[in-house]
């Protein structure tokens, strides 16, 4: 892994080529111009990233990666803990280590967890990114007469992807079915020793109350939990942020910037 830069200061634009493959090319491992790398750096990190979902097509989130979190805002206890994942994150990909982002709306947990998948497609490694509510529809799209895909095949590419990505777990009253697909999908990844990161507003405990001790159970043993619950309303900051920034019409020297939310 490259050891010039910390993992949390990748931009996006080196994720996305690569950036945790570039020292295996001793040609290129030197050069700055990012459209200067060879295809066996950025390519297998441009396939994972065009097939990652939510990563790539959430316009929201287009500018957002670790690089761009406030550290200062978010505090030293999570800030060290998030960073460690990032720097390691090849061998807990390797070895099924997941994390638990709980916290308040607003808190920043969808930007962290997009963050960290950068650093998994900037090693190559497949990633998909969803809501719990897009996953569940897509599963739904299934029963229908002529489903672009059959449930089989997407549990297939769920279960299958190097990091899934499960974001925004609030449903407090799930249905029997969502239930049981949930659990099958977190089983059928524990089982098979592949990541997932996990957001939720719900306080650990409350999973298992809301979505049964069966799903809790392979959940938390792959996903240890860190809990957000004390850090502000990082949207809020973000928008104070943009206010207090001087504004430019666009096609001046400065254009105008529109940040992401959560």
């Amino acid at each position: 892994m490259c050891t010039k830069t910390p993992t949390w200061q990748w931009s996006r634009a080196e994720c996305v080529a690569g950036r945790g493959l570039w020292p295996d090319c001793l040609d290129c491992a030197e050069r700055t111009d990012l459209d200067a790398y060879c295809r066996f750096c950025d390519g297998p990190a441009n396939d994972a990233y065009f097939e990652s979902g939510g990563l790539r097509t959430w316009r929201r989130y287009a500018d957002k990666g670790l690089a761009t979190l406030d550290w200062d805002w978010l505090g030293r206890q999570p800030t060290a803990y998030i960073r460690h994942v990032a720097e390691r994150m090849p061998d807990a990909l390797d070895q099924g280590e997941g994390l638990f982002l709980a916290g308040r709306i607003g808190s920043g947990k969808t930007h962290i967890g997009l963050g960290l998948c950068l650093v998994a497609v900037a090693h190559g490694r497949s990633v998909y990114v969803a809501t719990l509510s897009e996953l569940l529809l897509l599963l739904r799209a299934a029963y229908e007469p002529k489903p672009p895909l059959a449930e089989a095949e997407l549990m297939e590419i769920f279960t299958g992807v190097d990091l899934l990505f499960l974001d925004d777990v609030s449903l407090t009253q799930p249905s029997p079915w969502a239930v049981d697909r949930l659990h099958h999908l977190v089983s059928a990844r524990y089982a098979e020793g592949r990541s997932t990161l996990v957001t939720s507003p719900f306080h650990p405990q409350s999973i298992a109350a809301v979505w049964g001790d069966a799903l809790a159970s392979p959940l938390f043993a792959a996903c240890p939990p860190l809990l957000l619950h004390d850090v502000g309303d990082y949207r809020q900051v973000e928008r104070t942020r943009r206010l207090s920034a001087p504004a430019h019409w666009p096609g001046t020297e400065a254009e105008i910037v529109v940040g992401g939310e959560e």
